[in-house]
């Protein structure tokens, strides 16, 4: 771990792309940049921006994260979520509680990146437990 963890402070590029749950969208993809720190004990916390793709959020969102072996665990949290209402428009998502976004991966030590896929939790309806899984993949590269 000591390895890899080394590797996560700085600058990261890259994507992440739309499961099939999206439909049309089905991998479409958002660019996207990391500032991450290391915070110890493979912990890292950061920011992160989207640059450009259909869907992406104009605000920037805040990580926090783990490194264990050669895997990668974070959550990206926005200020304000946006989903897709039936016609495929954006819009505000207003309902309680916000989505979970979690995204999991593997390091690949000879490009220093990590990919792999991300789960969108989002409430079935306001009075139930029941959550509705979006998918997708995805890829950081460490600006060298």
């Amino acid at each position: 771990m000591q390895e890899i963890i080394s590797h996560i402070s700085g600058h990261w590029l890259g994507y992440f792309e739309y499961g099939a749950e999206y439909g049309n969208l089905y991998g479409e993809k958002v660019t996207f940049s990391l500032l991450l720190e290391h915070t110890g004990e493979g912990q890292f916390q950061g920011k992160g921006i989207e640059h450009e793709g259909v869907g992406m959020n104009p605000e920037p969102s805040t990580i926090k994260g783990y490194v264990d072996g050669q895997n990668i665990n974070f959550i990206k949290e926005y200020q304000t979520y946006y989903e897709f209402d039936e016609a495929g428009n954006e819009v505000k998502y207003t309902r309680k509680p916000a989505p979970l976004l979690t995204y999991f991966g593997e390091f690949n030590s000879s490009d220093i990146s990590f990919e792999g896929h991300w789960e969108l939790e989002t409430p079935t309806n306001p009075v139930s437990d029941h959550v509705y899984i979006w998918t997708g993949t995805w890829k950081i590269t460490k600006v060298k």
